[in-house]
């Protein structure tokens, strides 16, 4: 299995895949987000099986932005977030986004 988070602009950011073989977290940064206050970063989420190739579940989105008045990143809209895949804010400007159960 591979869990890949990727920034729209993908020439700026590129793609962040975790390969579940080692059954280990890995942490991975994914970008830095511009502070000014009207970008949103649309990020693509996806998990797929490596040996076949199929996606586990159509392949959704979660936007970020930096919120000028809290002084950190914010999920704007997660909406089109894929089922099954939850995250949670660890910090001012660290997600942690995983499978839910």
């Amino acid at each position: 299995m591979a869990l890949t988070l990727q920034g729209f602009e993908s020439d700026r950011y590129g793609a962040v895949t975790d390969e579940s073989k080692d059954d280990l977290d890995v942490f991975q940064t994914v970008g830095t987000l511009k502070t000014t206050p009207d970008f949103k970063l649309t990020t693509v989420a996806n998990l797929r099986n490596l040996r076949s190739g199929e996606y586990l579940f159509t392949p959704g989105s979660i936007y970020f932005a930096y919120n000028t008045d809290k002084t950190k990143v914010v999920i704007t809209d997660d909406s089109q977030l894929p089922p099954g895949l939850k995250y949670e804010q660890v910090d001012d400007d660290k997600f942690i986004v995983r499978l839910g159960v």
